[in-house]
């Protein structure tokens, strides 16, 4: 036995080449309950630089967040402009999930630390 043969295997190829190959990301397995609520609570909320809409971090109480829901906190409606997690900008996040939104709709002052935003199902009132 040569040493090029025990590295290479004799050059055999037993590769079995399909044509289909489906990739699944961990977003993929995430799937919304409509009979669970969906909410957050708030650890911080700040500006970035050259933006209006707050960016909010906090827990996943429950339920599943995803982009563009809409939500209520403190009775002011708002819009998820974008959502971060540690999907990236997958776009969807699940119960026990650490999250950043982009709110639309908001201002910095109405979101207290500690707040509970709701994402209800169903028509909301129009951001503004």
């Amino acid at each position: 036995m040569s040493l090029v043969s025990l590295t290479f295997g004799e050059r055999r190829n037993n590769f079995a080449w399909t044509p289909h190959i489906q990739v699944m990301r961990p977003s993929d397995n995430i799937k919304a309950d409509p009979s669970v609520e969906n909410k957050i609570e708030v650890l911080k909320s700040c500006f970035f630089y050259k933006h209006d809409e707050p960016y909010i971090v906090g827990n996943i109480i429950s339920g599943v967040v995803s982009d563009k829901m809409r939500g209520v906190v403190n009775g002011k409606c708002f819009e998820i402009e974008e959502l971060n997690s540690k999907y990236g900008d997958a776009g969807i996040a699940k119960q026990g999930m650490t999250i950043g939104i982009m709110a639309k709709g908001l201002k910095n002052e109405e979101i207290p630390k500690g707040a509970v935003i709701v994402f209800q199902a169903g028509e909301l009132p129009a951001v503004q």
